[in-house]
């Protein structure tokens, strides 16, 4: 996949529960056209789809000259899970000590 085009596009649907997002490509579809994201390399983090707003710009590619499949280009989010949370409320907890006494 070193040869794969990269392209902006421009969100124009998006939904955090399903995980669906919809971009229009203007530089190959023009401003009608639309394509779905693949949800390849894509997951749902706490019950929650990462999904860009829409009207947000995003950067995409594809692995072939048809958008059978078009990827988001981003940066996964990493998971914080419940340990993480308690953790930084015990800290935040300590530091508020040190502040006030």
């Amino acid at each position: 996949m070193l040869d794969s085009p990269t392209f902006r596009a421009t969100v124009v649907y998006s939904n955090s529960d399903s995980g669906e997002i919809r971009v229009r490509i203007p530089s190959i579809g023009g401003l009608d056209d639309t394509v779905p994201i693949s949800f390849i390399g894509r997951t749902k983090y706490n019950g929650v789809w990462p999904v860009p707003a829409i009207g947000s710009q995003i950067v995409v590619t594809t692995s072939d000259d048809y958008l059978y499949n078009v990827y988001w280009v981003q940066v996964q989010p990493s998971e914080t899970t419940q340990n993480d949370i308690a953790e930084i409320k015990n800290q935040i907890d300590a530091l508020m000590l040190g502040i006030f006494s």
